[in-house]
């Protein structure tokens, strides 16, 4: 089961990085419940239900920010979550500002599709790269 969990989280990743989202649903229940930490300063962050909402998050994200490098490095996996660690090299587009990362991501799985997803970030370097 910790494998297979571990599979739909790669799944996710794979689709977030070729920026499809139809692929990325796939991998979402239909009541995802999804959450990025952090201050209205950056564009996307918020918490989004559902894959209307998280399809507006990713909308955000990819028109906001060009990233350079997304790189899951770590995947660690409990009885339904799996823990991923991981790193990103971001241009903020409206300051063509980069900011570098580490980030974790809590993902909560339930019969092949992931219901949850928490993301922690140090915002303050996002939040500095989107200032002008």
């Amino acid at each position: 089961m910790q494998e297979a969990n571990i599979e739909v989280v790669r799944q996710l990743y794979s689709a977030f990085v070729q920026q499809d989202i139809s692929a990325l649903l796939e991998v979402l229940s239909e009541d995802i419940d999804w959450l990025f930490y952090g201050p209205s300063e950056i564009p996307f962050a918020g918490h989004y239900h559902g894959h209307e909402q998280v399809t507006s998050f990713f909308a955000k994200a990819f028109a906001t920010s060009e990233f350079l490098l997304f790189e899951p490095r770590e995947f660690l996996p409990g009885a339904n979550t799996v823990l991923v660690q991981g790193f990103e090299h971001v241009l903020a587009k409206s300051s063509d500002r980069a900011w570098e990362t580490e980030w974790a991501h809590v993902h909560t799985v339930n019969n092949g599709k992931i219901v949850k997803l928490r993301e922690y970030y140090d915002t303050s370097v996002i939040v500095e790269a989107f200032r002008r």
